[in-house]
């Protein structure tokens, strides 16, 4: 018996482990190099950790990389691995869905609302006119 109330002391005492946070985000993939296990990305910001920029990351789990490609919109996540972040998880995002180009007012967002995802359809610009003479 008190063996065992010595042995729940010590857990209690014991400091928690702590866990790497881990950093979910979204952006554009510029490049991947499936030999470095590495992706480029133009990433929104991170709340919390960073904010939007450019940035190389090594991918935890090379396997993933296939099928992405630049270009693609993606969700991926961030943990630590040693003094290094790293992407543990990594998925493209689905298609927007198709414009409809008789809408002028019609805009195409990424899922995620990325500011950099938002496109006028093309042709919805105002027209301009020539001053009067």
């Amino acid at each position: 018996m008190i063996a065992c109330a010595v042995a729940l002391l010590a857990v209690a005492a014991a400091p928690a482990e702590a866990t790497a946070p881990v950093f979910e985000a979204t952006g554009k993939v510029l490049s991947v190099d499936e030999k470095r296990a590495t992706v480029t990305v133009d990433h929104d910001p991170i709340p919390g950790f960073m904010p939007a920029m450019r940035m190389r990351f090594t991918v935890d789990h090379p396997e993933q990389l296939r099928g992405i490609k630049g270009g693609d919109l993606i969700r991926f996540t961030l943990g630590a691995r040693g003094e290094e972040m790293v992407v543990l998880t990594i998925r493209p995002l689905p298609a927007p869905e198709r414009m409809d180009r008789r809408r002028p007012d019609h805009h195409v967002c990424a899922p995620s609302g990325a500011p950099w995802a938002r496109r006028r359809v093309m042709g919805s610009r105002p027209e301009r006119r020539a001053a009067p003479v």
